[in-house]
């Protein structure tokens, strides 16, 4: 329940007219001094501005409890009264209180001593929360090596995606800091999801091109977990456990794809709880309604030009091949234009078929692509220009970007460590993409 309307919060400013009816509890306390409450499982989720409610008993594994319940007649009877109160450079309590958040924790890591941590490896182990076997293990994980020097937002678009198997650049995200709820996300971010639900995950994010998995990790961070919420409707949470860290002797930057289990769900097929139904379901059921179930989770958006079938789709094997394959095209490809996001576009017109009307604001250095497909077509920005070295990973080994990266002599649109992964990089198939024409194949290419 929302504190009396007489009451006035200790720090956010308030608008005249507005009542704070329906605004939660934490607003009204001092963000400087607010101390989350931890969930069944001593974790913070959505800096802490959610309670924790009662389950349907239907929810039997603890996992699911572990989430708090947002109340969404509050955040829609708010959203109704004061919509057009805070408009503008006008910010509402919300958003006051979480940058308030936001710079206590900027000040936090920055007086924290890493170590170097950046220069270190480490190894993570990630699951989808909540969707276990009967023998309570994790039906989808992965484990990888990488290093804890890469920008959160490199990581999130270039390693995690195409390790799991979902979509690059389709949904908005955040990871989550458990110990206070801290939320990381991405810059300017323009898919659907972002745009209706960011109210409900936690108002606002630290800009997580601004961070590395260092950040998150911490020296002492090992055997500590973090979260990964994917996909701000359907709401797909992972949990990423730090299983090691690696000493400065035995890191080299190099991504590894260890091992894993259990095939990707497919994309908009609502979320963790309702998938593991879905699976327990599938586990049981006769030819033809398991075949049926499984077309539905191939002709997800993650799944377009999948080589499988429904009669050799495994939903427990793990490719770590196929991910390999994945991850070395993220990195061989600029970094996601968050703000021109993948979505689905359905036209009403032959024009607007033709993509008239479905314009969007780019750059010089982007373009606009969209396949068609019967019904519509999906649209994406892309860059065309190399990424800053800041925001880069090597395009073989995905070590993250220092000074002492090089580009390629040729199309000058990549990244590598030095000659030796630019070297190896153009036998594996950067020959045919590179677009200096006139350069000797058989020199290797170059690096300045």
């Amino acid at each position: 329940m929302s504190l009396p309307v007489c009451q006035t919060p200790e720090f956010v400013k308030v608008a005249a007219e507005d009542r704070a009816r329906y605004l939660s509890p934490p607003f009204f306390t001092n963000p400087y001094e607010f101390l989350p409450t931890p969930g069944p499982l001593g974790q913070v989720h959505s800096w802490g501005l959610y309670e924790y409610g009662e389950r349907n008993p239907i929810d039997t594994y603890k996992d699911f409890v572990n989430h708090p319940e947002v109340d969404f007649t509050r955040i829609i009877g708010r959203t109704i009264e004061t919509q057009m109160m805070y408009t503008g450079d006008v910010k509402s309590p919300e958003l006051q209180f979480v940058e308030a958040l936001m710079e206590k924790k900027r000040k936090q890591i920055a007086a924290v001593d890493f170590e170097k941590l950046h220069k270190k490896d480490v190894i993570l182990r990630i699951w989808l929360t909540g969707i276990r076997n009967f023998e309570g293990e994790h039906r989808i994980e992965r484990r990888v090596r990488v290093s804890a020097g890469l920008k959160l937002g490199v990581f999130q678009d270039k390693i995690l995606n195409p390790l799991f198997g979902w979509a690059r650049n389709m949904h908005s995200y955040v990871f989550t800091d458990f110990r206070d709820g801290a939320l990381f996300g991405p810059r300017g971010m323009s898919s659907i999801d972002s745009m209706s639900w960011k109210h409900a995950v936690g108002h606002d994010y630290l800009p997580d091109d601004e961070f590395t998995l260092a950040d998150l990790i911490r020296p002492d961070g090992e055997g500590n977990v973090f979260g990964y919420l994917y996909d701000f409707g359907d709401k797909w949470f992972h949990e990423i456990e730090v299983v090691k860290i690696l000493s400065l002797d035995e890191s080299d930057g190099e991504v590894r794809v260890m091992n894993g289990r259990g095939q990707c769900p497919g994309e908009n097929l609502q979320g963790n709880f309702r998938y593991y139904r879905r699976l327990l379901k599938i586990d049981v059921d006769d030819p033809r309604p398991r075949s049926k179930k499984l077309r539905e989770i191939l002709d997800s958006p993650n799944y377009q030009g999948c080589p499988w079938h429904i009669h050799n789709f495994n939903l427990y094997d793990f490719d770590p091949n196929a991910a390999e394959f994945r991850i070395n095209a993220a990195l061989s490809s600029p970094n996601s234009v968050r703000s021109g996001a993948k979505g689905f576009k359905i036209p009403l017109t032959v024009e607007a078929f033709l993509g008239t009307g479905y314009d969007v604001k780019i750059s010089k250095s982007q373009v606009v692509q969209r396949d068609f497909e019967p019904g519509g077509f999906w649209q994406e920005t892309k860059s065309t220009k190399i990424d800053s070295r800041k925001d880069s990973a090597c395009a073989l080994c995905g070590k993250p970007g220092e000074a002492d990266m090089k580009t390629c002599s040729g199309c000058k649109e990549l990244w590598y460590c030095d000659s030796v992964c630019q070297k190896r990089h153009w036998k594996r198939g950067h020959r045919k993409d590179c677009s200096r024409k006139h350069l000797d194949e058989h020199s290797g290419g170059g690096v300045h």
